[in-house]
């Protein structure tokens, strides 16, 4: 397990899992190149979660779910 930190999240990433080949054949997937749209993700809900009320996420293309976690967190 690698452990890779975005934000303020802490994620255990097999290290199987970290391919530049895709798709990945783990049975998990860990795009460390998309850190920063998962940045952009975070800063998108929290602007919205402070214009409404606090609503359901849903995070339907996870691999290994760092961006649920991180809209979690």
């Amino acid at each position: 397990m690698i452990k890779i930190t975005e934000g303020k999240t802490h994620l255990l990433v097999p290290e199987s899992s970290l391919s530049d080949v895709i798709p990945s054949k783990p049975p998990v997937f860990f795009n460390p190149r998309a850190a920063r749209i998962r940045d952009i993700s975070i800063l998108a809900c929290q602007a919205h979660a402070t214009q409404q009320r606090p609503g359901t996420y849903l995070d339907a293309m996870a691999g290994i779910g760092a961006r649920g976690i991180r809209v979690a967190v």
